[in-house]
Parts: C-alpha cells; structure tokens; sequence
C-alpha cells in the first residue's frame, strides 16, 4: 500500500526539481507560508518606544543589519558585534585584494584587476522580494537588470548530443515542440476525447501548432526560434533552422529538464537585479547608518540571561576581552556557528537551535577576456554541464568590456563536499575543466582564479540551512527557536521559508524586532 503524501513530502519533492523556489511555491500553495499573517513590511512604531532601552544584535549580516536599522529608529540603544571585519555576512563581493579564509585550506588573496569582482554569496535580486528592492531605494543603493537565463547559453550533458554544447534556446524550444506533437498526436487519436469537446480540440490543436511551431501533419521539424543552421544573410539567399533533437535525447537524463525550468521558479523569473559594482553595496549601505552601532573584529564566546537581561561575553581582535550587559539580545549567528558557543539558553531553545542542519555550497571565479561574449554572444545568464562543477555563471555587469568574471563552478551539498576535499589547486584545475567542456578551447584564457567553500568559511560554516528532507528540524524545534527565550530571540534566513534569500532573512529579522517591541511594551 502506498503511504499518502505528506504536505512535507509535496514541499520536498518540489524543491527536488526546483530548489528553493518550488519549495517556496508549494508551502504558497498548502498556505503555510502565511499562517504567521501577511508580511506588512517592518513594524512601524513611534521613534520612542525604545528610548532607556538596549539591545546587543549578534552578526552584521543581513539581518543584523535589519534589526539593528529598525531598532534605532524605534529609539533603542543598540550595539552590533561582528566577528568579522566587514558587514554583510554571506553577502560578501570579492574583489582583487580581498583575502579568503577557510578552516580547511590555506588563505587565498584575490589577484583580480581594478573594477573586477564576483559575489561569492548572495548574487541576485528576484522582483518579487519586495523589502530588499524597498531599502535599496531607501538606501540609494543603485540596480541593473541581472541576466538570468540566455537563450545563447549551453547545455553539456553526455546523454545529449554526445556531450556537445548546446544552445539554451535549442534545448527550450525543441522539447516544446515535441511535447506539443506528442499532444497533438494524442488528441488526433481520441486520447483526450473524455476531457475535450470536438471544439475544445480544435482549438488546444490551433493552441498546440502555435506554441509547438509545429508544421504540415502536425509534426515539429524544428524552427528558427531554435536558431540557425544555416543563417540568414540576404533575400532570395538560402537560410535553414537547426534540425530538431528528438524528444527521446531531450528526456535522457532528468538534470536536463530540471535545469530547463530552473529560471521558472517563482524566486528566479525575469526581472532578476543586482546592485550596480557588488551585492555588498546593501551591507555597506546599512552600515553607513549604524557606524557608532557595529563593533568589528568582536568574537562573541558566551550568550546568556541576567535577572535584568542578557550578558554576552566577547574576544576583541587585539586579544582582550569584553562583555556587554542589555535588555534585549537579537542573536543573528547562523546556528551552525552557534552550536559551538557556550551559552545558558534554555533547554528547549538549545535543543532548538540544534535541530538545525546547514548546507554545503561552493563557487570558484575566474578573470579572463570576454570570449563568451565576444565569441558566443553570451550575455550573462547560465551554462549547465554534467560535471561537479555543475555550471558556468556568466556577468550581467559591464557588457562588452574587455575583460571580466566568470564563475566557473557553483555546485552544492555532494558536489560541494567533493570540491571542499580538494586542495585549492585541483578545485582550480577542475573548474577549468569544466568550463573547457562548455567552452572547448575556451579555459585556457581563465586566470587569477578564487574558490569559496561556504562549509569551511568561519563565522558562517555553511551556506544556508539545509532544505534536504532529513535535515528539517521539527515543527516543535522550530517554534521553540521563534518564541526565544525571554530577552533573547533569533533572526536569519534559517527562520524563513523563503530559504537562502537576502528576503529571508530580512523577515525573519522584522519579525524579531516586532518581538522586542511586544516584550518592551509588556514591560
């Protein structure tokens, strides 16, 4: 007997196919994403409800950053401890002289030339993320159009053309029109004649001929949306689309179809943004603000209650000590980094904490000339290949310049852990590997290259919390971590449904401050 589906097997098996936005999709759709009520933004209230009151936030990431911005407002005294020496957390551009260290391999030293960078975590803005884009235009933080997808990116996969590059735009539209013949072959047989009328019919095989480009008999043959074999040049001169890939090639491997419909998640659609020169513009932005608020280079060792409050113990950069007594702690850490402090949370909350899993991801970026560009007419957008690599990310910045960054690799969770057992060298001769087979003859113009382990990286250790099926903390972990523990409450993505998203983060951390708020008033 089969065992019905869960609503927690119906999330799971769509962030199989379409990662965290189809899991975001279906929990719109099983309405869980709203049981908390409908996001109405920060909480507004008056600039003193906080005014004789203290509030230490753990982590200038995002959310910290958030929690911070909006306390302040309120009249809180607030004070930000950052273990790093810079805001933004896993936001974080990398630039030529920027130094990377992970806990498993040797520090790297970024060599890219002036005005080049990448986004080693957060890269892109969905439209429907409404609070990013609303502080961006609070912030005067300036965006451009992100690329997503470009019909002139390629797909490698051994099962598909003997593992030769093929255009995105080919792979899209052949498997369009030949799922429309099948369709329209179907209906012609009766197949469909207990759901469609005889008018019904006509009009899905009209629908079908359309949308398919299908031709005489109802038969795709392939078409000019695919591109050209031969292109065209003058009148009355010869031109031929691209012969159409049977369907049998184009169903081989399931990867294909899920990195086909990868920019139709709810969270991927055009129109994608990004911060002109870096995704870390918003930290810094914020951080403009909060200047006598955040303390950099603060190691926090130690988190707990007082009678009055909290008290939060510290290890400065310079080697001394320090400790911080409040009102209120907002606690932003990832629970991965916060599993390893010592602290006098409750039973429950720790017990919470620990229920949370995080995943592995990685990206390796190189300097090089354009040549996708300026040999392939590729920009921006994503390359997929079968590779550990997993894909080639191109830049939606600087069109047409000479030089620029390519991200050679972004893998995640066991792709990822293989790369992180490399040393750097053989992470680097790999993803040039990979990107040879999507570009042949193409990697040997990549240099200055820089990898991130996101598992390995301190403060952070992991790139989000895990979304794999065995990972879920329980719904009672869970609501044990969001009803906090007393003064002290949780912000981060790991507390959002929208998953490893700038926007996650920053609801979770609304929904903190709207608690410092209730216990202020109850107070």
């Amino acid at each position: 007997m089969t065992r019905p589906q869960s609503r927690r097997d119906f999330i799971w098996n769509f962030s199989r196919v379409m990662g965290v936005a189809g899991a975001y999709t279906a929990m719109e759709a099983l309405g869980l994403v709203a049981e908390a009520g409908p996001y109405a933004g920060p909480p507004e209230v008056g600039n003193m409800l906080g005014a004789g009151r203290r509030v230490v936030i753990l982590g200038a990431g995002i959310s910290g950053l958030v929690a911070a911005h909006e306390l302040k407002k309120a009249g809180y005294t607030v004070t930000v401890l950052e273990a790093r020496q810079r805001p933004g957390g896993r936001v974080w551009t990398v630039r030529g002289g920027s130094v990377l260290e992970h806990d498993h391999l040797p520090p790297q030293r970024c060599q890219f030339g002036a005005g080049q960078y990448f986004n080693a975590g957060a890269a892109r803005i969905p439209s429907v993320h409404t609070s990013v884009l609303d502080y961006c235009r609070y912030l005067g933080v300036k965006l451009e159009t992100h690329v997503n997808e470009s019909g002139a990116s390629k797909f490698v996969n051994a099962k598909l053309r003997n593992g030769q590059p093929i255009d995105h735009r080919r792979v899209v539209n052949d498997i369009r029109g030949g799922v429309s013949e099948l369709l329209s072959k179907a209906t012609n047989r009766g197949a469909l004649d207990a759901e469609l009328t005889a008018d019904d019919k006509t009009r899905l095989l009209d629908f079908l001929s359309v949308y398919g480009a299908l031709g005489e008999g109802k038969v795709y043959e392939g078409s000019d949306r695919s591109g050209y074999q031969l292109e065209p040049t003058v009148l009355n001169a010869g031109s031929k689309p691209r012969e159409a890939i049977p369907m049998k090639e184009l169903i081989a491997d399931g990867s294909i179809a899920r990195n086909l419909v990868f920019s139709e998640g709810l969270l991927q659609q055009a129109t994608m943004m990004q911060p002109v020169g870096g995704m870390d513009a918003i930290p810094y932005a914020f951080a403009a603000k909060l200047r006598r608020e955040i303390m950099y280079g603060v190691r926090v060792s130690y988190l707990g209650r007082t009678e009055q409050g909290v008290r939060v113990l510290y290890d400065n950069k310079d080697g001394t000590a320090g400790s911080i007594e409040a009102d209120y702690c907002i606690c932003t850490l990832p629970f991965s980094v916060l599993q390893k402090l010592d602290t006098g949370l409750s039973a429950p909350v720790k017990a919470g904490v620990n229920a949370f899993k995080y995943a592995s991801a990685g990206k390796v970026a190189w300097e090089s000339r354009r040549f996708w560009e300026n040999e392939e007419h590729i920009y921006g957008g994503i390359s997929f290949v079968d590779t550990d690599s997993n894909m080639a990310w191109y830049p939606s910045n600087d069109f047409q310049a000479r030089d620029g960054v390519l991200i050679g690799t972004y893998n995640f969770a066991d792709q990822a852990e293989r790369f992180a057992a490399m040393s750097w060298d053989k992470q680097f001769s790999t993803s040039r590997a990979s990107v040879d087979q999507i570009h042949p003859g193409k990697a040997v113009q990549l240099r200055h290259p820089v990898g991130i382990n996101w598992m390995h990286v301190p403060y952070s250790m992991g790139a989000w919390a895990s979304e794999s099926e065995n990972d879920h903390p329980s719904a009672s972990a869970v609501d044990a971590v969001l009803e906090g523990d007393g003064p002290i409450v949780f912000a981060g993505q790991h507390l959002s449904p929208i998953g490893a998203w700038m926007e996650a983060a920053i609801r979770s951390s609304h929904y903190a401050v709207a608690q410092i708020h209730d216990r202020t008033r109850a107070n």
